[in-house]
């Protein structure tokens, strides 16, 4: 029931190089200042020995030689005046790049408005763009999300007009993280494979790293943990490459987090104490954080509970202090969970509620709003600018065109007098040909049978042309009938299309059902675009309902039952208040009725269906079906409870559903399932596969993973269908407890 804590979003910070670039070593920097003069180059050099500091994770010297390069900037002798502006701006710029990476964010954000304002003032585009671009970093380290992509963008516009394809890349991934914080994994995975593109493309190997890492964070999110694990190990590799000791802290947070989603409990233990050794000796409080309360989190799934409960405590502390929002968030969902576990019902009840409140605070649908709006006015802004662009060319395509018209009109002229000397020519030969036609008048008469055969092959060949013009219009007619029904197909596909997302909305989201049951598969394979199964997930109180539902038909058809089946098993638990799973099939079979009654037409659809709940104070079990039974495996060994033969719906000589009661052991394994897997024909004499065979293939699979389970029968039920159709929806679902 813990959540599962991803730490660690390496956002983007870009640095100017244009003036500041000094590749030297550290040694090298240093043995450079006992002979340096108090002047720009100096500065240049404390600046540098900061950075480096910094990327090496010593942030204590890094910010005295950030003040040390402040300190001289605003002193030394520049262009006639005293203080070095730009110097001033770049040491300010990375002053609050250390305190950002100490966890001081209050202190960051005033050394980058500090170099904003220099920036502005001295209309350095590149400089604002990179202050912009730190700001957001800050802002989303303190979960304001609002002004970390309003600033985000800011920066992203200028890069744009700059045409600077490292930062932009570095922008790409920034934005993503923002859309990763906001539940938004798709544009999330989209923008940071653009920025691994480009920055594959410029050979950035910090800027490679950092979209790994966060590529791998969505993986993880999608409970793709083969690919997260690969895409966390690539940036340890590369962290540990460039000796960057923050990056290598945020890489074994990580990469703990996918071995304690997998249940390795040790690994991940092994990871977070290494990050946590290495985040307290450079100083990075955030990180300390995040590894202590990860540490507790493992402890509380291994009962370990004062254990944890200290580790949670210590990173609370260290998140409040640095000002960590997320961080502070998922410590107090676990210390819930702590307290519970120890029966300390009041400490879990406040630490429950201020999770609540800093979880509405931080996340709610119009941050989302606001993030489509700023997505939508930084395109447009874009699109302004193009058609500027756009009318520029064609002012200068009408100059162009201009002298062009001016060249026709003499070359018209010259074609025109050519014409009239030929028609003067031509009326002195029609002349001369008169004479010579007087000449040839028995010519022409005998000439003139040829003519007459010569017209009647003329009015065969018009009318032919006649029937190719009917032909033509025939075709075009058929051509047209044809684009009708085309377009008929194209409609009715497309509100097919739009009913399957209707039909989408019912079911319960990947990462819901992963919150509550971490532990599950479910293998789900619609016959048509929308289908008859459906699966459905209710969280009430400390109950966890699950169902798998088979309606009558499938397609269009089925897909229209199955909606209202899920409304009545909703209104059953949320209206109605019922937790007992006989009466609330009881009632949902009351509620389908209801509905369709209302038609004239004699509707007899209903359902078949397995429903659980699961009581997460008690461990109890609880159990009902309607035609379909109820699998699970203990102890090696598979046992089935049979389901009340009766569907939702329509039936002669209806009784009361039963609810069956479990006391079970952990690691049991259930099984939810419709009937489309074991009604599937194939195999090499086209047979059904049937459920005896199915209950050998989840006999031989209960010792893999839930994740491999899933790939075996998806992979098994392929094999078996080979080339022939898919006959019926499949539906079924794997929870491990």
């Amino acid at each position: 029931m813990c959540k599962r804590f991803i730490f660690g979003f390496v956002l983007v910070v870009f640095c100017l190089n244009c003036v500041f670039a000094q590749h030297s070593k550290i040694d090298s920097l240093l043995n450079l200042l006992k002979t340096d003069k108090e002047d720009t180059i100096k500065v240049k050099h404390l600046i540098d020995l900061c950075w480096k500091y910094k990327n090496k994770g010593d942030f204590g010297k890094g910010m005295t030689y950030g003040n040390a390069a402040l300190e001289l900037a605003g002193s030394v002798t520049f262009a006639g005046g005293k203080g070095w502006t730009k110097g001033m701006a770049q040491a300010y710029n990375d002053l609050g790049i250390v305190s950002e990476h100490q966890g001081n964010y209050a202190k960051a954000l005033e050394y980058h408005f500090r170099a904003l304002k220099i920036r502005k003032e001295s209309g350095d585009k590149l400089g604002l763009a990179q202050t912009y671009n730190n700001l957001g970093i800050v802002y989303n380290n303190q979960s304001d999300f609002d002004k970390a992509l309003e600033s985000f963008f800011a920066s992203l516009k200028i890069q744009e007009q700059i045409g600077n394809k490292q930062n932009i890349a570095g922008l790409y991934g920034n934005i993503g993280v923002i859309c990763k914080m906001q539940g938004n994994n798709d544009k999330a995975l989209e923008n940071y494979f653009l920025s691994l593109k480009m920055y594959e493309e410029t050979g950035d190997k910090r800027g490679i790293a950092n979209s790994y890492n966060n590529i791998g964070v969505i993986y993880n999110d999608l409970g793709r943990y083969d690919k997260a694990l690969e895409s966390y190990f690539v940036t340890l590799r590369m962290n540990m490459e460039m000796g960057d000791q923050y990056g290598i802290a945020t890489s074994n947070i990580n990469i703990g987090v996918v071995y304690k989603a997998l249940g390795k409990y040790n690994n991940a233990l092994e990871n977070y104490f290494a990050s946590l050794k290495i985040s307290e000796e450079i100083g990075d409080k955030s990180n300390s954080a995040a590894a202590h309360i990860n540490i507790g989190d493992v402890f509380l799934l291994q009962h370990k509970l004062n254990d944890a409960k200290n580790q949670l405590i210590s990173g609370l502390n260290l998140a409040r202090e640095v000002g960590a929002k997320d961080n502070v968030e998922s410590a107090y969902e676990t210390l819930s969970a702590c307290d519970s576990a120890t029966g300390d019902w009041k400490g879990a009840y406040q630490y429950q509620k201020l999770f609540k409140q800093l979880s509405d605070s931080v996340f709610n649908a119009e941050n989302s709003k606001r993030s489509a709006e700023m997505s939508a006015r930084f395109d447009s802004e874009k699109q302004e600018t193009k058609i500027k662009l756009l009318e520029n060319e064609k002012e200068k395509q009408a100059i162009v065109s201009g002298a062009e018209n001016k060249r026709n009109r003499t070359v018209l002229i010259a074609v025109l007098c050519g014409l009239s000397l030929m028609i003067l020519f031509s009326m002195f030969m029609f002349n001369r040909w008169n004479v010579t036609r007087r000449q040839k008048n028995i010519i022409e008469l005998q000439k003139a049978e040829v003519d007459k055969q010569r017209d009647l092959a003329d009015s065969r060949r018009v009318i032919a042309e006649e029937q190719r013009h009917v032909i033509e219009i025939q075709k075009k007619e058929v051509e047209h009938q044809k684009e009708l029904v085309e377009e008929h197909q194209k409609e009715i596909i497309d509100s097919i299309t739009y009913a399957k997302r209707l039909q989408e909305a019912i079911l319960p989201p990947n990462e819901y059902l992963k919150k509550y049951l971490p532990d599950c598969f479910i293998l789900y394979k619609p016959k048509d675009i929308v289908a008859g199964d459906f699966y459905w997930m209710e969280v009430i109180d400390d109950l966890i309902f699950i169902a798998a539902a088979d309606c009558t038909g499938h397609g269009v058809p089925g897909a229209m039952v199955s909606i209202v089946c899920s409304n009545a098993l909703n209104r059953t638990i949320k209206e109605f208040g019922l937790r007992n799973t006989g009466e609330i099939l009881d009632k949902v079979t009351e509620l389908v009725m209801e509905t369709f009654e209302k038609s004239d037409a004699n509707v007899a659809d209903g359902m078949d269906i397995s429903l659980l709940a699961l009581n997460k104070s008690t461990g109890q079990i609880y159990w009902s079906g309607a035609n379909n039974p109820l699998w699970y495996i203990c102890n090696r060994e598979l046992k089935s409870i049979t389901a009340n033969k009766q569907p939702i719906g329509k039936h002669d000589n209806r009784k009361p559903f039963v609810s069956h009661r479990l006391n079970l052991l952990p690691g049991t394994i259930f099984y939810l399932f419709t009937d489309g897997y074991a009604d599937q024909f194939g195999g090499a004499r086209g047979k059904k596969f049937k459920y005896k065979q199915l209950e050998e293939k989840l006999m031989a699979i209960s010792g893999n993973s839930m994740e491999d389970q899933k790939d075996t029968l998806d992979k098994t039920f392929t094999e078996w269908k080979g080339k022939l159709e898919q006959v019926d929806d499949v539906c079924i679902i794997g929870i491990k407890i």
